[in-house]
């Protein structure tokens, strides 16, 4: 069973997710394949990878640079996913 503080660092990578599709979609004002749904997947997807990769190579393990990481790899991956998703329409 995970601990509660892993779960509580698993629900702040949710989060970050969340936080950068938000940002994405109802501040910058940007359109996305699937809509609202489509840019939180791809941004938690993203914000995971972040942080397993800075845990992986940087060995830091559950810090606050891996928040920064996260948040980083969630707006990179969502930035790519907007710019595949330009050419398709829903």
């Amino acid at each position: 069973m995970l601990g509660s503080f892993k779960l509580n660092f698993i629900l702040l990578y949710i989060i970050c997710g969340y936080a950068v599709a938000y940002f994405g979609i109802y501040i910058l004002k940007r359109n996305y394949l699937g809509r609202t749904w489509g840019a939180v997947l791809i941004s938690v997807i993203g914000s995971f990878l972040g942080a397993l990769l800075s845990s992986v190579f940087l060995s830091s393990s559950m810090s606050l640079f891996n928040i920064a990481a996260a948040l980083l790899m969630g707006s990179l991956s969502l930035y790519v996913y907007g710019k595949a998703s330009r050419y398709h329409h829903d």
